[in-house]
Protein backbone atom coordinates (compact mmCIF):
# COMPACT_ATOMS: atom_id res chain seq x y z
CA UNK A 1 0.00 0.00 0.00
CA UNK A 2 1.30 3.36 -1.27
CA UNK A 3 1.17 6.51 0.93
CA UNK A 4 -1.91 7.82 -0.76
CA UNK A 5 -3.62 4.57 -0.03
CA UNK A 6 -2.49 4.51 3.20
CA UNK A 7 -3.15 8.19 3.64
CA UNK A 8 -7.03 7.91 2.02
CA UNK A 9 -7.93 4.77 4.67
CA UNK A 10 -6.95 6.61 7.42
CA UNK A 11 -9.18 9.24 6.88
CA UNK A 12 -12.05 6.94 5.62
CA UNK A 13 -11.47 5.48 8.94
CA UNK A 14 -12.56 8.84 10.56
CA UNK A 15 -9.61 9.15 13.05
CA UNK A 16 -9.98 12.31 14.48
CA UNK A 17 -6.35 12.96 15.57
CA UNK A 18 -3.26 11.67 12.88
CA UNK A 19 0.13 12.18 14.63
CA UNK A 20 2.15 12.37 10.93
CA UNK A 21 6.04 12.31 11.08
CA UNK A 22 7.42 13.46 7.82
CA UNK A 23 10.74 14.77 6.29
CA UNK A 24 9.24 16.56 3.03
CA UNK A 25 6.69 18.67 3.30
CA UNK A 26 5.45 19.00 -0.43
CA UNK A 27 4.88 15.58 -0.45
CA UNK A 28 3.15 15.35 2.30
CA UNK A 29 0.85 17.49 1.89
CA UNK A 30 0.40 16.48 -1.61
CA UNK A 31 -0.38 12.73 -0.39
CA UNK A 32 -3.19 14.15 1.79
CA UNK A 33 -4.48 16.65 -0.87
CA UNK A 34 -4.88 13.60 -3.02
CA UNK A 35 -5.77 11.12 -0.34
CA UNK A 36 -8.79 13.74 0.86
CA UNK A 37 -9.91 14.35 -3.01
CA UNK A 38 -10.33 10.85 -3.18
CA UNK A 39 -13.04 11.05 -0.10
CA UNK A 40 -14.56 14.50 -1.24
CA UNK A 41 -13.20 16.26 1.91
CA UNK A 42 -12.10 19.64 1.61
CA UNK A 43 -8.56 20.76 3.04
CA UNK A 44 -7.09 23.50 5.45
CA UNK A 45 -3.69 24.07 6.09
CA UNK A 46 -1.94 26.01 9.33
CA UNK A 47 1.27 27.10 9.16
CA UNK A 48 2.85 30.10 11.76
CA UNK A 49 3.25 32.18 8.69
CA UNK A 50 0.28 31.91 7.21
CA UNK A 51 -2.13 30.86 9.41
CA UNK A 52 -5.39 28.56 8.57
CA UNK A 53 -5.97 28.34 5.26
CA UNK A 54 -8.68 26.13 3.53
CA UNK A 55 -7.37 25.43 -0.13
CA UNK A 56 -8.45 27.98 -2.61
CA UNK A 57 -9.64 30.39 0.07
CA UNK A 58 -8.11 33.44 1.69
CA UNK A 59 -6.40 33.14 5.79
CA UNK A 60 -8.67 33.15 8.72
CA UNK A 61 -7.61 36.20 10.20
CA UNK A 62 -5.32 36.55 13.57
CA UNK A 63 -4.76 32.36 13.20
CA UNK A 64 -0.93 32.31 12.82
CA UNK A 65 -1.24 31.20 16.68
CA UNK A 66 -2.00 26.99 16.86
CA UNK A 67 -4.03 27.79 19.60
CA UNK A 68 -6.27 30.08 17.90
CA UNK A 69 -6.44 27.95 14.69
CA UNK A 70 -7.94 25.07 16.78
CA UNK A 71 -9.85 26.79 18.52
CA UNK A 72 -11.53 28.59 15.01
CA UNK A 73 -11.93 24.26 14.23
CA UNK A 74 -13.80 23.90 17.06
CA UNK A 75 -16.39 26.19 15.62
CA UNK A 76 -16.60 24.26 12.23
CA UNK A 77 -19.82 21.79 11.49
CA UNK A 78 -18.71 20.60 7.96
CA UNK A 79 -16.09 17.72 7.15
CA UNK A 80 -12.46 18.80 6.75
CA UNK A 81 -8.69 17.53 7.13
CA UNK A 82 -6.85 20.11 8.85
CA UNK A 83 -2.70 19.90 8.20
CA UNK A 84 -1.17 21.63 10.67
CA UNK A 85 2.66 21.84 9.89
CA UNK A 86 5.64 22.25 12.52
CA UNK A 87 3.56 21.84 15.71
CA UNK A 88 5.43 19.27 17.72
CA UNK A 89 7.15 22.53 19.64
CA UNK A 90 3.54 24.03 20.56
CA UNK A 91 2.63 20.60 21.95
CA UNK A 92 4.95 21.37 25.31
CA UNK A 93 2.26 23.98 25.78
CA UNK A 94 -0.36 22.46 28.20
CA UNK A 95 -2.94 24.54 27.24
CA UNK A 96 -2.61 23.64 23.35
CA UNK A 97 -1.96 20.62 24.18
CA UNK A 98 -5.73 20.66 26.02
CA UNK A 99 -7.00 22.28 22.75
CA UNK A 100 -5.58 19.59 20.27
CA UNK A 101 -7.19 17.05 22.85
CA UNK A 102 -10.40 18.79 23.16
CA UNK A 103 -10.87 18.92 19.33
CA UNK A 104 -10.25 15.35 18.85
CA UNK A 105 -12.51 14.05 21.34
CA UNK A 106 -15.61 16.66 19.86
CA UNK A 107 -14.36 16.03 16.43
CA UNK A 108 -17.58 15.83 13.82
CA UNK A 109 -17.75 12.75 11.37
CA UNK A 110 -15.63 13.14 8.44
CA UNK A 111 -13.13 16.34 10.89
CA UNK A 112 -9.36 14.82 10.60
CA UNK A 113 -6.94 16.83 12.33
CA UNK A 114 -3.01 16.04 11.30
CA UNK A 115 -0.47 17.07 12.71
CA UNK A 116 2.91 17.06 10.75
CA UNK A 117 6.56 17.45 11.75
CA UNK A 118 9.89 15.93 10.84
CA UNK A 119 10.16 14.32 14.35
CA UNK A 120 6.83 14.21 16.41
CA UNK A 121 6.23 11.57 19.54
CA UNK A 122 3.01 11.30 20.21
CA UNK A 123 2.43 13.21 24.08
CA UNK A 124 0.93 10.95 26.39
CA UNK A 125 -2.05 13.27 26.62
CA UNK A 126 -2.70 12.20 23.17
CA UNK A 127 -2.05 8.40 22.96
CA UNK A 128 -5.53 7.54 23.46
CA UNK A 129 -7.29 9.80 20.92
CA UNK A 130 -4.44 9.88 18.01
CA UNK A 131 -3.00 7.43 15.25
CA UNK A 132 0.72 8.15 14.40
CA UNK A 133 1.79 8.00 10.96
CA UNK A 134 5.01 8.26 8.98
CA UNK A 135 5.34 9.30 5.20
CA UNK A 136 7.62 6.42 3.58
CA UNK A 137 10.21 7.07 0.56
CA UNK A 138 8.32 6.94 -2.27
CA UNK A 139 7.70 3.64 -4.17
CA UNK A 140 7.49 3.02 -8.04
CA UNK A 141 4.36 4.12 -8.70
CA UNK A 142 4.68 7.58 -6.51
CA UNK A 143 7.86 8.06 -8.17
CA UNK A 144 6.02 7.61 -11.53
CA UNK A 145 4.02 9.94 -10.76
CA UNK A 146 6.30 12.52 -8.92
CA UNK A 147 7.91 12.17 -12.27
CA UNK A 148 4.96 12.88 -14.62
CA UNK A 149 3.92 15.96 -12.45
CA UNK A 150 7.08 17.57 -13.08
CA UNK A 151 7.35 17.37 -16.54
CA UNK A 152 3.92 18.67 -17.03
CA UNK A 153 4.76 21.68 -15.04
CA UNK A 154 7.80 22.09 -17.32
CA UNK A 155 5.74 21.92 -20.06
CA UNK A 156 3.47 24.48 -19.24
CA UNK A 157 5.89 26.91 -18.91
CA UNK A 158 7.96 26.40 -21.74
CA UNK A 159 4.16 26.30 -23.21
CA UNK A 160 3.75 30.33 -21.72
CA UNK A 161 6.92 31.34 -22.74
CA UNK A 162 6.09 30.37 -26.04
CA UNK A 163 2.78 31.94 -26.26
CA UNK A 164 4.27 35.17 -24.92
CA UNK A 165 6.86 35.12 -27.88
CA UNK A 166 3.78 34.48 -30.67
CA UNK A 167 1.63 36.91 -28.92
CA UNK A 168 4.27 39.87 -29.51
CA UNK A 169 6.48 40.67 -32.33
CA UNK A 170 9.90 40.99 -32.56
CA UNK A 171 9.20 44.56 -33.38
CA UNK A 172 7.77 45.18 -30.15
CA UNK A 173 9.74 43.18 -27.72
CA UNK A 174 12.68 44.99 -29.29
CA UNK A 175 11.57 48.25 -29.64
CA UNK A 176 14.22 51.25 -29.18
CA UNK A 177 13.97 53.10 -25.75
CA UNK A 178 12.49 56.76 -26.10
CA UNK A 179 15.63 58.14 -24.79
CA UNK A 180 17.73 56.93 -27.86
CA UNK A 181 14.94 57.36 -30.69
CA UNK A 182 14.90 61.60 -29.08
CA UNK A 183 18.37 61.50 -29.49
CA UNK A 184 18.73 60.78 -33.01
CA UNK A 185 15.76 63.10 -33.35
CA UNK A 186 17.30 66.12 -31.84
CA UNK A 187 20.42 65.10 -33.56
CA UNK A 188 19.19 66.16 -36.79
CA UNK A 189 17.47 69.82 -35.79
CA UNK A 190 21.32 71.31 -36.20
CA UNK A 191 21.80 70.60 -39.00
CA UNK A 192 18.35 71.20 -40.65
CA UNK A 193 18.44 74.56 -38.81
CA UNK A 194 21.92 75.56 -40.46
CA UNK A 195 20.53 74.49 -44.23
CA UNK A 196 17.63 77.06 -43.40
CA UNK A 197 20.01 79.18 -42.54
CA UNK A 198 22.48 79.39 -45.42
CA UNK A 199 19.76 79.74 -48.17
CA UNK A 200 18.20 82.44 -45.36
CA UNK A 201 21.29 84.42 -46.26
CA UNK A 202 21.71 83.71 -50.41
Amino acid sequence: MDNRDDARLLLASRYPLIVAEERDEPRFLGVFREAAGMLGLPVWTWSATHGLVRDGGQAQYDTEDAGKAVAFLTGLTDPGVFLFMDVSSGLSNPLLLRQVKDFAQGARPGQTLVLGDAVIPVPAELEDVAVSWELKPPDAAELEGLVRTAIGQLQERCGAAASTRRRFPRSCRRRPSCSRAGARSSSSLPRAASTRSAAWTT
